[in-house]
């Protein structure tokens, strides 16, 4: 079993070290250390040459975005399994241990991760961020919803990307969302390895670039909704029943944003129509989302009383408010699934 970790870096000379040295560290020694260079023109280079360990290999090219460094890797590697690094993250000294373990003892699992430790500027922990265990089954519509799946230090067999193909370098952000679609969707197995797999340094400037990302994300969803029949991304969730609540009582989606819309295309596609939105944000009252009226909370105290999905990340306040209304959790509203993000 032959591990490469592919060390993505751009003008990060400075943390540059660190990431090395971790991976340097590991108590199952990794074949190579591939470090790809998109073009740096700081000192990594000399970063680099500061270390004389023969397990390292550096490639520069020009610079052509974290895809283009990323595949460079990923078809250069000598290792049939490829764990991922960023040049601002590090591997905990168990990690392609742990990995190792996690493949011998599944069947045909292709994809193994862990959860984060969470470090900030300094190389301070801050916390931990757990990622659930996914069956193929579960995990395909988790994806319709959000990205559910871990990328720092993470483990993917090289006969993984010969299935499902490379990053996407037409994608600005989330290709590692995009990638984790598409192994869905053709099925693949991904398991937790029972251990954390990276120190993933949490920056000040984490949400720029916000904007691209929830348009590429909105379309990633809509690629597995599309992908898959409805009952089988959210085979737990009872789509005949709400089917006969329709015939009776409006549906109302609590929760006008990209994931309300996510929501939305689910059950347009299951064959059941949606009234509308309900928000709490007074900005969007009156306004529409996808041709579809925005109302306030007030709206579920009308007649006929609506039945409500709750389509925002904020699943627990919104489900107290609706039992203040006297709403009962099943015969008046629902949750499609809880979200690992959820509030």
């Amino acid at each position: 079993m032959e591990f490469t970790i592919c060390l993505s870096t751009y003008n990060r000379a400075g943390l540059l070290g660190g990431a090395i040295e971790s991976a340097l560290r590991q108590t199952l020694p990794a074949t190579e250390i591939l470090i790809v260079d998109d073009g740096s023109e700081d000192e990594t280079e000399k970063v680099v040459s500061q270390f004389t360990s023969p397990s390292i290999r550096y490639i520069k090219k020009e610079h052509s975005g974290v895809s283009e460094t990323r595949n460079r890797g990923v078809r250069e590697a000598k290792g049939d399994y490829i764990v991922a690094l960023a040049d601002d993250d590090e591997l905990p000294e168990h990690c392609l241990k742990s990995h190792m373990e996690n493949f011998l003892r599944t069947p045909g699992l292709m994809f193994s991760y862990g959860d984060h430790i969470l470090i900030d500027e300094e190389g301070k922990q801050t916390g931990i961020q757990r990622f659930e265990d996914w069956t193929p089954e579960r995990l395909i519509g988790q994806l319709a919803l959000e990205n559910p799946l871990p990328d720092a230090g993470c483990c993917l067999k090289k006969e993984a990307y010969q299935k499902i193909g490379y990053y996407d370098v037409t994608l600005p952000r989330a290709v590692d969302y995009d990638l984790w679609a598409r192994f869905a969707i053709k099925g693949l197995k991904a398991a937790h390895m029972g251990n954390t797999c990276s120190r993933y340094r949490v920056h000040d400037n984490s949400l720029t670039g916000a904007s691209p990302r929830r348009t590429t994300d909105r379309a990633i969803r809509q690629k597995v909704i599309d992908s898959t029949k409805t009952e089988e991304l959210f085979p737990e969730f009872d789509f005949e029943r709400l089917r006969t609540i329709s015939k009776k009582r409006p549906l109302w989606l609590w929760g006008a944003s990209d994931l309300g819309l996510a929501h939305l295309s689910i059950f347009q596609k299951a064959g059941l129509e949606i009234s509308g939105f309900v928000d709490s944000d007074p900005k969007k009252h009156g306004q529409t989302l996808a041709e579809k009226p925005i109302r306030s909370p007030d709206c579920t105290l009308t007649e006929p009383k609506p039945f409500l999905v709750i389509s925002s990340c904020a699943q627990t306040p919104i489900a107290a408010a609706l039992k203040k209304r006297s709403y009962r959790e099943h015969d008046d509203w629902a949750i499609l699934r809880k979200l690992t993000y959820a509030t």
